[in-house]
């Protein structure tokens, strides 16, 4: 039997968040086609360190700010674990992985980008610094066709380098349910409309804003807040604050998502940073559809006034008003969660995204 090939990735840490599930799922999977997947986390392990067999986990405990006894150790952890790939996800890890793996030159580098880079990255020593690392990676991945678009229009030398591995989503475990069960189940009324918002709370997600927003829908529509994050007393001070409070609802944190995704009519989506979100395919897979801001990755999903809403809402007003006219019609809703359903069973099949991922590995494992 031929010896599996090992991946060593690298992340700020294992907490919950959507690259870190869409990692430890297409881990588990490519762990039955021949790959011994290990991941060091920055930071702690993380709540999603579990999904991962013992010993393929290991954590750096990096204290807050740049630290070169962070470089030292994980060129530590390499020399170790003697992979064949390393696989470094988003800027952080990029900072640190290219260093530890002396430019690349000890193993090669598969960088992965999974948002849109944010405003405080675009700055022109992030530009220059991104630009200097990137050259040190063999290849750059994106989870959104969109994506390699905006980074070729940061980064244009990375065009030879870049490629899309576009996310996929469980169709078969993400799927319609019982709503009013759901509902039930986690103590939500059965008599409004539910529009959800799932996904860690950073001021990029733009809870705020939608909570604002609230205030100015309709009486008969509510909110479910579904996650935890640094944001959350910000969140919490802005819903104790709304005229809509005993309309929202956080439920925090949920193991498993589908219940409260079931429970839904509409997902919102305002963020001002996304990749393809996750959440996004999870709902429209379980027959949600969603309104969503015009940021990178929504519109390769979302199929404007057919499956749901892609449209600029830049403040709280323009979400209000946006939602309002998305809620209006509850039988445009079902039947645009429908459409939604079909459409992740046609493009998105997870399936689709193991094997891209295989094949980026097996290709630059050849190369060596």
């Amino acid at each position: 039997m031929a010896e599996a090939i090992r991946i060593l990735h690298v992340v700020h840490s294992l907490e919950h968040g959507g690259m870190e599930h869409v990692l430890t799922m297409v881990a588990g999977e490519l762990a039955s086609r021949g790959f011994d997947i290990h991941v060091c986390c920055l930071d702690d392990p993380g709540q999603l360190a579990d999904r991962l067999p013992d010993g393929q986990v290991h954590a750096l405990n990096r204290q807050p700010g740049f630290r070169l006894a962070t470089i030292a150790a994980l060129r530590a952890q390499i020399r170790r674990l003697r992979p064949r790939l390393l696989h470094t996800h988003n800027y952080g890890p990029l900072l640190y992985g290219v260093p530890a793996s002396l430019w690349g030159m000890s193993v090669p580098i598969l960088h992965g980008e999974h948002a849109q880079l944010p405003p405080e990255q675009l700055t022109p020593r992030h530009r220059r610094l991104r630009r200097l690392l990137y050259t040190a990676c063999r290849q750059i991945h994106t989870v959104s066709t969109s994506q390699c678009t905006e980074l070729l229009d940061l980064f244009p030398g990375v065009r030879s380098k870049l490629v899309p591995v576009v996310n996929g989503v469980d169709a078969k475990r993400f799927a319609p349910g019982d709503k009013r069960a759901c509902r039930e189940r986690l103590g939500l009324p059965l008599d409004l409309t539910l529009v959800g918002i799932v996904g860690r709370f950073r001021s990029v997600k733009r809870h705020v804003p939608l909570v604002e927003a609230m205030g100015s829908v309709p009486p008969t529509v509510g909110l479910v807040i579904i996650g935890e994050g640094p944001e959350r007393p910000a969140i919490e001070a802005a819903v104790a604050a709304s005229p809509a409070r005993e309309r929202i609802f956080l439920i925090g944190h949920q193991d498993d998502p589908r219940p409260a995704l079931q429970s839904l009519d509409l997902l919102a989506i305002p963020s001002v940073a996304e990749g393809l979100s996750n959440a996004l395919l999870e709902a429209m897979a379980c027959g949600v559809p969603a309104l969503a801001n015009d940021a990178c990755g929504n519109s390769e999903a979302i199929i404007h006034d057919e499956n749901g809403w892609v449209v600029p809402m830049p403040t709280s007003a323009d979400i209000a008003a946006r939602l309002t006219d998305a809620v209006a019609d509850p039988a445009r809703l079902a039947a645009f969660g429908q459409v939604a359903r079909r459409y992740m069973l046609d493009l998105f099949a997870f399936e689709h995204t193991v094997d891209h991922y295989e094949a980026l590995y097996h290709n630059l494992t050849r190369r060596e």
